[in-house]
């Protein structure tokens, strides 16, 4: 688009913004977009780190998990087969000495909140139960059933509709024949590996019965815990229940955003009846996140008040400079310049050439006038001789 050239003779033609304040705005808002630009550049990739760290922290969380999941259960194997194993043990079975049975068991089972021992057609002896009911039916479940056919059972299963448990159940054989089983478990709804792991690994933990929450850290948006309530999201479902691995993901969670990870809790047998759940909020990264704004936003102001300040003395520095030319020029142009005076140069630059041509262009008019007024005289001095 062409520019319309201005009338240089109309004395009421409307002045334009200087350039001086024009440079300051300039200078004001590269600075302004400068200092704004970086700070949520460097918060944007902060964050992407932060998010990254945790799922990171999250995947090693998860193979804690797993290694912690798999200590208990091999601590659960000792357990039981150091039970099973024992002749003065399997003697008392097969003589039915429930009452040396109490005796001999309490000594054996020091840290673990289940204790079964049954007789061959699965049924607990007297006595036999630590943790459960001696009523307690052992064959709905897999575990006992598998012990009972000669083979190791390791497994996570319920005995009623408020419990759930990991449970290792051992063969008690005779010379040669299985006799009866011993099966030792860890309670997961009142035992400790609900917070065992909240500490060790500082992240929320649920763990559920298939997909109902029957011990949770987490709370909702109100403040109730959340114990009692369900994971209805189908793609954790699928995953874990169906192709029996790990779902990592993003989810909403009684009102807040989680990283969080999904670890199937999977029986011997192949079947997976629960799962542990280990999440991050992402409140965190929200109040990192609001933090570092606080700090950014006033640095960001300070170094642009100060891009404004040093800006503006520059742009005044420069707008001096020319000046003094401006200032000359006006003096010729009104016929009351003083051609022997010259701009003093400060600096060799784009100003300094145009101080420096101005310089040349008032020597060469001095010397035109003065040639001009002694041609004159001469002329003069040249008629009064005539």
């Amino acid at each position: 688009m062409a520019i319309k050239e201005l009338n240089r003779f109309d004395t009421n033609a409307k002045r334009n913004v200087q350039i001086a304040t024009k440079l300051t705005a300039v200078i004001g808002a590269v600075a302004l977009i400068c200092c704004f630009g970086i700070a949520f550049i460097a918060i944007y990739i902060f964050n992407a780190n932060l998010r990254k760290d945790t799922e990171e922290t999250l995947r090693h969380s998860a193979d804690g998990v797993e290694f912690v999941l798999n200590d208990w259960m091999d601590s659960l194997y000792g357990a039981a087969y150091s039970i099973a194993d024992r002749p003065d043990f399997i003697d008392l079975v097969v003589a039915k000495d429930w009452e040396g049975l109490k005796k001999l068991l309490p000594d054996k089972t020091i840290g673990f909140e289940i204790v079964a021992i049954t007789d061959a057609s699965g049924k607990i002896v007297p006595g036999g139960a630590k943790g459960i009911s001696e009523s307690a039916n052992l064959m709905a479940g897999s575990a006992i059933k598998t012990a009972l056919s000669g083979s190791v059972a390791k497994s996570f299963g319920w005995f009623s509709d408020t419990d759930y448990a990991m449970v290792c159940a051992v063969p008690v054989r005779k010379d040669g024949k299985t006799i009866g089983a011993v099966l030792v478990g860890h309670d997961l709804v009142n035992g400790n590996l609900l917070n065992s792991l909240n500490n060790v690994f500082n992240l929320d933990v649920t763990v559920f019965r298939e997909n109902l929450r029957m011990n949770t850290t987490l709370k909702d948006v109100n403040g109730k815990k959340m114990t009692g309530t369900k994971q209805e999201d189908k793609r954790v479902l699928d995953a874990v229940f169906n192709k029996g691995i790990r779902y990592n993901g993003i989810l909403m969670i009684g009102g807040k955003m989680y990283d969080s990870v999904y670890i199937p809790l999977k029986s011997s047998n192949g079947t997976v009846s629960g799962m542990v759940f280990i999440a991050k909020s992402l409140d965190v990264i929200g109040r990192v996140k609001n933090s570092t704004l606080k700090i950014v936003i006033p640095i960001s102001l300070l170094v642009f008040l100060i891009a404004i300040f040093f800006g503006g003395r520059f742009v005044r520095w420069l707008m001096w400079r020319i000046s003094n030319v401006t200032k000359q020029l006006e003096e010729m142009a009104t016929g009351e310049a003083d051609l022997t005076k010259r701009i003093t140069l400060k600096v060799v630059d784009e100003i300094g050439m145009l101080v420096i041509n101005f310089n040349k262009f008032c020597d060469k008019l001095q010397t035109i006038i003065g040639e001009t007024k002694n041609s004159k005289d001469e002329l003069k001095v040249a008629g009064d001789n005539t």
